[in-house]
């Protein structure tokens, strides 16, 4: 419209130069018709001279930190460019796709910017970026040139780090396994080596307790021992993703993830396991929080082949899309969609919170 306008004023301003004989309206047609071409010519060397393109062709980026670049931008030419545009379309988690623009700022010569990329309402799974589009225009944005970005990418969004459930015993007095299930809350198990001593912490026994110094400097320490090897907590996943509700599959994943990374904050390694529709078990140990992003990475992928949310386990840690929470044959909590991030936001998930 801008471009239009511009050059109608031109036309016109040259037909009254010629009119009235006019020397100045003359050269000032001249000029305008000068600048058109010029800004015409600019965007043309803006165009070969500016490139765009992924950072990363996949990336993992949780909720809780979503401001990482994903997108770069640079000027390799000696004209500095004005204000940019990169459209891009996303397909998010469930197949919806969206158009979305980010702006970006005006670059001097030979400078490089890198930007994120904002997401709204981000959903757990992996969104591509396709169909990239690096748009550019001269600096009175007469006209604009475009420029497709090479590729696509994918960002893997992950859970947020927030949540961790912690499973101890009821009476918080032993740490033992018997017909239920627990987290070691305790840094080790070599009671012929002792670590360190510290304060004391809710929930520790009172039996690691070191009562003759804890009298003599009037307040609780605790023998921390160390660590004989890694506990290794099997974890069996039941899931059905069809006709699910976003609701509760994202409720699925942000409980998952606050599970393992409980076991994790309590230096347990958990084997999380899972059987696809051609009935081929999968397993990945969950040590870290790279193999906890594998692990996730490779649910989202094959949510069309998992359905086993109706087979029957006799032992072990399950848990399943229906949000519930076993050990064995019995149910230690029911979560629900609705609830769930206060249900898990407490640091200790305890017997006492689960259903008699």
């Amino acid at each position: 419209m801008k471009r239009a306008l511009l050059f109608f004023l031109t036309l016109l301003i040259w037909f009254l130069a010629g009119l009235y004989r006019s020397p100045v309206l003359m050269a000032l047609a001249l000029a305008q018709l000068l600048l058109y071409g010029g800004m015409g010519l600019l965007s043309c060397c803006l165009k070969r001279r500016i490139s765009a393109g992924f950072v990363q062709k996949f990336t993992f980026l949780s909720k809780d930190h979503l401001g990482e670049h994903i997108l770069w931008i640079e000027n390799r030419g000696k004209i500095p460019m004005g204000p940019a545009e990169i459209l891009l379309y996303i397909q998010a988690p469930g197949g919806s796709r969206t158009k979305q623009k980010l702006l970006i700022p005006a670059l001097d010569s030979n400078a490089r910017h890198e930007a994120a990329l904002p997401l709204d309402k981000p959903r757990c799974g992996i969104y591509t970026l396709e169909r990239g589009v690096l748009r550019v225009w001269d600096y009175l944005r007469l006209f604009r040139r475009e420029k497709r970005l090479a590729g696509e990418a994918q960002i893997a969004v992950l859970p947020s780090n927030s949540r961790q459930i912690m499973m101890l015993p009821p009476d918080h007095t032993e740490n033992q396994r018997g017909d239920g299930f627990v987290f070691p809350p305790f840094s080790g198990n070599n009671r012929d080596e002792i670590r360190q001593l510290r304060e004391y912490r809710p929930g520790d026994p009172s039996r690691f307790i070191h009562w003759k110094l804890s009298a003599r400097l009037d307040e609780f320490l605790v023998r921390e021992y160390a660590r004989e090897q890694e506990a290794e907590i099997p974890l069996y996943l039941q899931m059905s993703f069809d006709k699910i509700q976003p609701q509760v599959r994202e409720a699925f994943y942000e409980i998952l993830y606050g599970l393992l990374l409980g076991m994790r904050e309590n230096g347990s390694r958990a084997a999380v396991c899972w059987r696809e529709k051609n009935n081929r078990t999968r397993q990945i140990a969950v040590d870290s929080l790279s193999s906890c992003a594998e692990l996730f990475v490779r649910l989202y992928q094959s949510e069309q082949e998992l359905d086993n949310l109706g087979e029957r386990e006799s032992a072990g840690l399950r848990f399943g899309t229906d949000l519930r929470l076993m050990d064995g044959d019995r149910l230690l909590f029911q979560f629900s969609a609705e609830q769930y991030q206060e249900e898990v936001n407490g640091s200790d998930f305890t017997g006492s919170r689960c259903p008699e």
